[in-house]
C-alpha cells in the first residue's frame, strides 16, 4: 500500500500481524508515528481481538510509538487493534496510524483494514429490530449442516450480522 502525505512517502507492508512502514520523512522536523496496541491475544476465540473499550485504553503503554528523526523510514509495529469511540461508545475505529510533528498537532491518519469486524463490544442490533435476527432464514438456501454453516458465516460478514 501507497503513503504519500506531508509527513512520508513511501509503502505499508501488512502481514497478520505486523506492518512494515518504509520510506522518506518528507517533513523538515521531527515526526511522530503512533498506533494503538496490538489485539490481545488469549486462549478462548471469543475474548481475542476484542476492540478495545475507549481510546485510553488503546494507547496506554504502546509498543506502537516512533519518533522518527531521520529522513530514512524503516519500522515495523505490530498490527494495531480496533477501539471504541467515547462518544457514543458504539462507533468503532479501525485499526489506524497516526502520523503527526513534533508537538502532536496536524495529524494524518492512515487507516488499516480490520481484522476482526464483527468483533465488538456492544450488540450491534442498534435499533432493535428483530428482522436483525429473523433475515437469515429467508436469505439461505436448504442445504446439508456444513454448508448452512459456511452460508451463514458468510452472511454474517457480508450484512453485519452477529
Amino acid at each position: 500500500m501507497k503513503v504519500n502525505n506531508k509527513y512520508i512517502s513511501g509503502n505499508i507492508e501488512i502481514d497478520k500481524k505486523n506492518v512494515k512502514l518504509v520510506g522518506k520523512k518528507i517533513y523538515n522536523k521531527t515526526i511522530n508515528i503512533i498506533a494503538p496496541n496490538p489485539p490481545d491475544t488469549l486462549g478462548n476465540y471469543s475474548g481475542t481481538a476484542l476492540p478495545f473499550p475507549n481510546i485510553d485504553i488503546a494507547f496506554e503503554n504502546t509498543v506502537n510509538k516512533f519518533k522518527i528523526q531521520s529522513n530514512n523510514i524503516d519500522i515495523t509495529l505490530k498490527y494495531p487493534n480496533s477501539y471504541n469511540c467515547l462518544s457514543n461508545g458504539k462507533y468503532k475505529v479501525p485499526p489506524t496510524i497516526f502520523i503527526s510533528d513534533e508537538n502532536n498537532e496536524n495529524t494524518v491518519k492512515i487507516e488499516l483494514d480490520d481484522n476482526c469486524p464483527t468483533k465488538t463490544l456492544v450488540s450491534r442490533n442498534y435499533d432493535n429490530k428483530p428482522e436483525f435476527y429473523n433475515d437469515k432464514y429467508h436469505v439461505l438456501p436448504v442445504s446439508t449442516g456444513f454448508k448452512t454453516m459456511i452460508n451463514y458465516a458468510n452472511y454474517k460478514v457480508l450484512n453485519n450480522k452477529g
